[in-house]
């Protein structure tokens, strides 16, 4: 997970974990090998995350998912998560 050291074990908020389905840095080119990876650093580095906690892979995108032609659908899901928290 690039510059993250530690797990931030006492965060009780909402958490939302977006990568692209490629992204080298975070999941070192495949995000879904051997199993989805956002799911994975949700449970590890977010224990205590509330109810309200998603993930999201942007299809075929790599890092830079806002140059990614998903990117549009990327920005739904956020702005959704946003919303549904009251954030």
């Amino acid at each position: 997970m690039g510059g993250i050291v530690a797990p931030s074990t006492e965060f009780t908020g909402p958490v939302d974990v977006v990568n692209g389905q490629h992204d080298l840095v975070f999941c070192g080119g495949d995000c879904l090998y051997p199993t989805d990876q956002n799911v994975v650093t949700l449970s590890a580095f977010y224990p205590a995350a509330s109810r309200g906690s998603q993930t999201y892979i942007a299809m075929g995108a790599g890092h830079s998912i806002a140059a990614h032609k998903s990117g549009p659908d990327s920005f739904k899901q956020m702005i959704q998560f946003l919303r549904a928290n009251n954030l």
